[in-house]
């Protein structure tokens, strides 16, 4: 009897993993743009490479389990369903707004929903940590760079410190008496941590079998890389200044923070093997009886999920092809004229933002009755698409490692708009002759905002709506002395209640209304 019903349950199996991989292979042609912008992101960045192993690990897993697997029956799970719907919904909001790594969250979560809603419960708690492994595919985590920058350069500068060497420090930029130094993106430890998130938590599931020990052995992966980092990042600052700048200053700096981490990582798996577990078989459970699923009941599910998949990418296509077909393709920004702020004919602050592609930019610098300079740069958006948007991690002040500038600091501000308070961003920046305070921010749908997230939801459902207008960035600056930030201050602030109500007022007469 036993051998009957497992001869049934290997047709099942060969029936079942047939349509998973066609559902599959669907799903990678579907979302075939978020599976490119992937592989685009693991061929470019090298904190991402180890996207490409993800995949081939998951089925490795997958393939060590196949003695269970073949002792339990596949069944559709239904709830997979209203799970499919809410994702691909997500996916469309993302992809609306041009949101990357939240189409590619939404992708990945779809393929572990396929494999719940064609093989059930039961077969999806036997590969569950496979299948949640295969998140590491989304590249993930660069939002942590400039924190951890920081974290990085106030963990150097108090350990300089505490040696008794003379130090000057302001943001991430410090001098010794030796020579200047930076903590940039490379230097912030992100793609450290995020390799070692990713071996650690391998090795965890390999090693141990008591969820205890997995999730200390991840915490542990998670903290020791940051920091290691920062004792990296101060070992090589000391080789540099010891050595009169000439170790630990080129190639050899990435070198050695690379073999640091590669012996930090060796320690750090040498030590938790002291814990390992022996290896546990787990018991192959013995059927007495199949469901036998009605092979109707099983293509109508599937069907219907497929379907739902389908939805998103089409409705995403039909609301970007509107939104094309409704907007002029070229632009220029005019303003109303302003007595008290008149237009100077010469630039005496060389320095512009960086935006990525607007439809339409502008960039003057005024003068009033009392000679008070203030520039004033726009960066009108008038459809959100990948690589010409509003929102974009690349619409900075100044990239990093600029030739003239570099950023002290950024932070909130709180300041008086169209006699309202409002929260922008204020970002000093300071070359070897000037320095220059900024207010930035966006507005949206009428609306100033600087938070990233909210911004990006505002956009999505208005294009939703169908009420989708143009976006632009407002940027303000003056030159100012360290020692008179609030003069500063009261400069900018003096502009922005002169000119803001005529710059808002040109772009909704000549812009908004007029698309």
């Amino acid at each position: 009897m036993q051998y009957l019903i497992q001869q049934q349950l290997t047709i099942i199996w060969k029936q079942r993993l047939l349509v998973l991989s066609v559902a599959v292979i669907f799903l990678f042609l579907v979302f075939y743009s978020t599976v490119e912008s992937m592989i685009q992101i693991w061929l470019r960045s090298e904190t991402f490479t180890h996207g490409f192993l993800i995949l081939p690990i998951s089925l490795y897993l997958i393939w060590q389990n196949k003695k269970q697997l073949s002792a339990i029956e596949p069944v559709t799970q239904l709830l997979a369903l209203p799970l499919i719907a809410m994702v691909t919904f997500g996916w469309l909001m993302a992809s609306l707004v041009d949101v990357l790594v939240v189409q590619q969250w939404a992708f990945v979560t779809l393929l572990l929903l396929i494999v719940l809603l064609v093989m059930g419960w039961s077969v999806v708690k036997q590969i569950l940590f496979p299948l949640l492994y295969l998140y590491f595919m989304v590249p993930f985590g660069e939002q942590f760079i400039t924190p951890m920058m920081y974290m990085t350069a106030d963990f150097v500068i108090a350990a300089i410190e505490l040696t008794g060497i003379p130090i000057y420090s302001e943001g991430t930029f410090f001098t010794l008496p030796s020579g200047s130094w930076s903590v940039v993106e490379g230097c912030s430890g992100v793609r450290y941590l995020i390799a070692s998130i990713a071996l650690g938590t391998l090795y965890a599931y390999m090693t141990y079998s008591s969820y205890l020990k997995r999730s200390v052995f991840i915490l542990a992966s998670i903290i020791t890389p940051i920091v290691a980092n920062w004792i990296r990042a101060f070992i090589i600052v000391m080789l540099g200044h010891f050595s009169g700048m000439k170790l630990a200053t080129g190639v050899d700096h990435l070198i050695y923070g690379w073999v640091f981490f590669g012996i930090v990582l060796f320690i750090m798996f040498w030590v938790g093997s002291y814990w390992r577990d022996d290896e546990v078989d787990n018991p192959i459970t013995e059927l007495t009886n199949l469901i036998k699923e009605k092979t109707s009941r099983f293509s109508l599910v599937v069907i219907s999920g497929v379907l739902l998949i389908s939805i998103g990418p089409f409705m995403d296509y039909k609301i970007k092809h509107n939104s094309l077909q409704s907007v002029a393709q070229t632009f220029e920004i005019k303003l109303i004229e302003n007595p008290n702020w008149v237009k100077s004919e010469t630039t005496s602050i060389s320095w512009t933002p960086q935006y990525i592609n607007p439809s339409a930019h502008y960039q003057t610098e005024y003068k009033d009755s009392s000679r008070s300079e203030v520039g004033l740069y726009l960066a009108y958006y008038a459809i959100q698409k990948q690589d010409a948007e509003l929102i974009n991690s690349q619409n900075i002040m100044i990239p990093q490692k600029h030739e003239v500038w570099n950023q002290m600091r950024e932070e909130k501000q709180d300041i008086t708009i169209h006699n309202h308070s409002e929260t922008v961003l204020e970002t000093h920046l300071s070359s070897a002759k000037d320095d220059i305070l900024i207010w930035h921010w966006n507005v949206i749908a009428g609306k100033v905002i600087i938070n990233s997230y909210e911004a990006k939801l505002i956009e999505a459902l208005n294009k939703l709506s169908g009420d989708s207008q143009g976006e632009y960035a407002v940027v303000v600056y003056t030159r100012f002395e360290k020692n008179d930030l609030e003069a500063s201050r009261k400069k900018l602030q003096a502009f922005v209640n002169g000119m803001i109500p005529d710059v808002t007022n040109s772009f909704n007469e000549r812009f908004l209304k007029n698309k």
